[in-house]
């Protein structure tokens, strides 16, 4: 799934040029629907075929992809000052884990829990957030159209000079901010059965940190976005080092575990902000995708999570949120487009 996810954002910059924002986000959750059914539905009809279950997996990464443009969709909607509340709404995404991780404790089949958390949300969303969703899907073939019937010159032009060097010193340092963030978030969800000998306790107790870090970003409104960012990312580096120490499964390990994963939360909300905060749309269309591939890059690792001990894989992650700290340094809170319009 993972790797689906990787391989998925090489297109999505692609995507942001031919559909608009809303067709993305419609397109890419109903195939999601059609997976999720397809993947309770398919395996028991092909008698538990493993390429096919894998395939799905595969697929249903490459469409997760739409999770970046809607954070950019929801911010671009919010009023100025209020995006990092926006983002905050990942908060209904902690509140579904700690559910999640409760339910799979009680062995109910699985199939079950594939419509109730990866079907039916999705299709309440489409009804709620985009209730005029089959003209829109409907638009979506007539947009290809287009973009195939636009003269190879004018798509030249348009892939040209989006970024100027100082957006690309920006992307970079703003990459590294991702790849922290992926790969010491799902990090610590793998490593959960690492932290207490319970494993789905673990994972309530990182997602219970999670809402309160999704609450705490909010402080970037009052004491500034890279400040904020910079000092939870310094934080973070610190736990990670004393889980590294620690004694697996102990109580200080767990401590300082959901400690650092709070600290990510806060700053998984805030580069998200700075992408809109700093980035032009044209130049959206060039970093959005490098910003998430460095983000699934870290995922793609993050299984790896549970077959290493803490005392190696700690470190490793603390490095990374080490130079995400420094690089937040560079950021501006606000980018060139931004300080023009005011």
């Amino acid at each position: 799934m993972f790797l689906g996810w990787l391989l998925g954002s090489l297109g999505l910059g692609r995507a942001i040029e031919s559909f608009n924002k809303e067709q993305i986000l419609v397109g890419g959750a109903s195939g999601l629907v059609l997976v999720a059914l397809a993947t309770v539905i398919l395996p028991d009809l092909t008698a538990g075929n493993l390429m096919l279950f894998t395939s799905l997996r595969f697929i249903y990464g490459v469409l997760m992809n739409i999770v970046a443009v809607q954070c950019v969709h929801v911010q671009e909607t919010m009023p100025e000052g209020r995006k990092n509340q926006a983002v905050s709404a990942s908060i209904a995404y902690s509140v579904v884990a700690i559910c999640l991780a409760g339910a799979s404790s009680l062995d109910t089949d699985w199939r079950i829990e594939a419509l109730v958390w990866y079907a039916i949300p999705l299709i309440c969303s489409l009804q709620i957030a985009f209730p005029h969703w089959p003209q829109v899907l409907q638009s979506i073939p007539i947009s290809f159209s287009k973009k195939l019937e636009q003269p190879a010159s004018e798509v030249k032009n348009q892939e040209m000079d989006l970024m100027d060097p100082e957006d690309q010193r920006h992307t970079i340092a703003l990459a590294i901010s991702f790849l922290a963030c992926g790969s010491g978030f799902f990090g610590s969800s793998y490593s959960a059965g690492q932290l207490s000998p319970n494993p789905y306790e673990s994972t309530m107790l990182l997602s219970a940190a999670d809402i309160l870090g999704d609450i705490m970003a909010l402080s970037a409104d009052v004491w500034g976005r890279n400040k904020v960012q910079g000092c939870c990312f310094a934080l973070a580096a610190a736990c990670l080092m004393v889980c590294s120490v620690g004694e697996p499964g102990s109580f200080v390990v767990l401590a300082f575990a959901m400690l650092g994963r709070l600290c990510l939360d806060v700053c998984f909300t805030t580069i998200r902000v700075a992408v809109v905060a700093i980035f032009s749309e044209s130049a959206q269309t060039t970093m959005l995708p490098v910003c998430e591939f460095a983000t699934r890059l870290g995922g793609v690792l993050a299984p790896f999570s549970g077959t290493l001990p803490t005392s190696v894989l700690c470190p490793i992650f603390a490095m990374g949120c080490a130079a995400a700290a420094c690089t937040t340094m560079t950021l501006p809170e606000l980018g060139r487009h931004k300080r023009l319009s005011e």
